[in-house]
């Protein structure tokens, strides 16, 4: 009987459960992938999403730091960019930088994927 893997969770299930290596190589490739923000642009995205004029109970000396702090990030890295109406669709770099890397990403994370399920099919002898 013929053994046809089609998506990612397939894949994934079937190198769980007959190439474990295989699942970890995988992994590795697409974490490898995903590791393209840095630290600081982390920070970048994600500060002031909460409270962007800082918190009213603050117990800083300067409690407008946080306000400060975001005004200075959106005069140099622009505002909140949009790709949806819900807050979590908001960014000040993630955005760009998908738009920027045209893909890269995801076509690197398919590949992995491609790769791990030929790789799987040649060991069973299968047709890649």
């Amino acid at each position: 009987m013929p053994v046809e893997v089609k998506g990612l969770v397939e894949t994934k299930a079937a190198l769980k459960a007959y190439a474990p290596d295989l699942l970890k190589e995988m992994n590795k490739e697409i974490r490898t992938a995903l590791k393209v923000k840095s630290a600081a642009g982390a920070i970048i995205e994600t500060a002031g999403r909460k409270n962007f004029n800082g918190a009213s109970d603050s117990q800083s000396n300067n409690p407008q730091a946080g306000a400060h702090f975001n005004r200075s990030i959106q005069g140099t890295y622009g505002g909140f960019k949009s790709i949806g109406n819900r807050r979590e669709d908001k960014g000040r770099l993630l955005y760009a930088a998908f738009y920027k890397d045209q893909g890269k990403v995801i076509d690197a994370v398919f590949k992995a994927i491609n790769k791990a399920d030929r790789t799987f099919k040649s060991r069973l002898g299968l047709a890649a």
